[in-house]
């Protein structure tokens, strides 16, 4: 299946941005400004539809370790609202997605869909667990292909389920790439992603032009240069970098934003007041 321009048109409320469709749904390639809206045409294509009150976030497996739970180099987040539930790329293992998924009390035959940021395999090999899956795809996969999932190419930006958005696919090099936006009601905007090979910086800018401030941003942010970390961390209140991150980033976020470390086990929960609390796994 393939989601195109017609179709995402088709989920649009009337707003002004319909005016440069072209610039929002095709310009993959074209210059990082395009992706950034002003102020007077600030995007209202998801304030138009519902937001979740609910949103947690577990996750299920990166680079840094808990005890009692495996873990390998990889990302893989469990993403619940009130009316779905995501899992977030994968991981690299089948055997740690279904081991932490029991240790944890998640059953993994209750995801609605899942979301695959990219063909690498420490997102994408966990996926064999999940035979039949409907899952979003950047790019399709050979990989998925030959364990049973159900591919959804998603290239340009659209919508997934209720407050739930694709950014569409981004590039650097061979690497086609997407990342997942949770509107949520009373907090604001959440943004999950994988390795940010495009750069977390213009990631984050196309996140931006479409939803507008990003509140919380969370994932692999790939060693990126200082410079970049200084720029993001003036845009998000929580900035929270895990898998391929890095060290620096790590400790660059941690004196600059409303940080807390990710690793193996972390869940992040944001109520229906917008309340952000975290906490660890414990054996």
């Amino acid at each position: 299946m393939y989601l195109n321009a017609e179709a995402i048109e088709n989920q649009l409320p009337p707003n002004p941005l319909r005016l440069n469709k072209k610039r929002l749904f095709a310009a993959d390639n074209l210059p990082k400004k395009w992706w950034y809206l002003s102020a007077t045409l600030k995007c209202e294509v998801c304030h138009s539809f519902i937001m979740v009150k609910f949103l947690k976030i577990t996750v299920i497996n990166d680079n840094e370790g808990t005890k009692g739970l495996m873990n390998s180099w990889g990302w893989s987040a469990l993403v619940e609202s009130e009316s779905w539930r995501m899992i977030f790329d994968a991981g690299p293992d089948p055997r740690i997605l279904k081991n932490n998924s029991r240790t944890m009390g998640i059953d993994l035959n209750s995801i609605s869909f899942g979301f695959m940021s990219h063909d690498h395999f420490d997102h994408s090999g966990g996926f064999a667990a999940l035979a039949g899956l409907k899952v979003y795809v950047s790019d399709v996969s050979g990989y998925l292909k030959s364990v049973g999932i159900d591919q959804i190419l998603v290239r340009e930006p659209a919508k997934l389920a209720d407050s739930i958005w694709s950014s569409g696919a981004m590039y650097n090099l061979s690497v086609i790439e997407h990342f997942a936006v949770i509107n949520h009601k009373n907090f604001g905007n959440v943004m999950i992603v994988g390795c940010s090979h495009p750069g977390i910086d213009v990631m984050l800018e196309r996140a931006e032009g479409i939803h507008g401030k990003i509140k919380m941003l969370l994932g692999g942010f790939h060693n990126p240069a200082l410079s970049k970390m200084e720029n993001v961390l003036k845009r998000c209140d929580t900035v929270l970098p895990s898998h391929c991150s890095g060290s620096k980033a790590k400790a660059m976020a941690s004196t600059k934003s409303k940080y807390f470390e990710i690793r193996t086990g972390t869940t992040i929960a944001i109520d229906e007041s917008g309340s952000l609390t975290h906490s660890y796994f414990v054996n």
